[in-house]
């Protein structure tokens, strides 16, 4: 029977194209859909707003890799795009919930 889970993790210091990896070891496998909010009080710039991609790694089903994209309010021309490779986000947690078991 499948739980809900919450888990709070701290960004990495330096971020990587394609995401950052988030184990949930007390399960063995996560359901896809996995919603993930960013503390509030955290920016990743003075006039950007974040947003998030996630997907359940098909080789190991109790990692959830993490996404992390941005778009400017003040510049609606610029599109979504991933934060820039080497982007400091430890400073900020991440929250993920989801379905597991």
């Amino acid at each position: 029977m499948a739980k809900l889970f919450q888990k709070v993790v701290d960004g990495p210091s330096s971020y990587s194209p394609g995401g950052f990896a988030v184990q949930v070891g007390e399960f063995e496998k996560i359901e896809s859909g996995v919603q993930v909010m960013m503390d509030p009080t955290t920016k990743l710039g003075t006039s950007a707003i974040p947003g998030f991609h996630t997907a359940v790694d098909a080789n190991t089903p109790n990692v959830v890799r993490v996404q992390v994209f941005q778009a400017w309010w003040s510049d609606p021309s610029r599109a979504w795009e991933e934060v820039a490779s080497g982007t400091d986000l430890s400073a900020a947690s991440f929250i993920l919930t989801g379905r597991a078991y």
